[in-house]
């Protein structure tokens, strides 16, 4: 029988597996981080936003032509994409950027 443990660890590689993004960078907490973040973009434009490798891979090639980076924030000015390039622009990780609030609102 499975102690707690292996089935979260084997229900991680699963997550691992289904994200569209580079296996290179995904330890545990940043695999989570990841994870929702991909489902807040989900949830933020519906269900006619595909996530397919292919579209993935050739828009990151059209990105990695710009010099600088792109992101895309919800109505809460929360970070819900931001390009690789920010690493080399502004020296942030890429995953670390995820849902952090550009804005903040004065409280008057």
């Amino acid at each position: 029988m499975m102690d707690q443990r292996q089935v979260i660890f084997r229900e991680i590689d699963n997550l691992k597996q289904a994200l569209p993004v580079s296996k290179a960078i995904l330890e545990q907490q940043v695999l989570l981080r990841v994870a929702s973040t991909y489902l807040a973009i989900r949830n933020y434009f519906g269900q006619q936003i595909l996530f397919s490798k292919d579209i993935i891979e050739t828009t990151s090639l059209i990105l990695q032509a710009l010099d600088g980076f792109c992101f895309i924030l919800d109505d809460r000015y929360h970070i819900l994409y931001i390009t690789e390039s920010v690493s080399t622009h502004l020296g942030f990780s890429q995953v670390y950027m995820y849902m952090l609030r550009l804005l903040q609102q004065d409280k008057v």
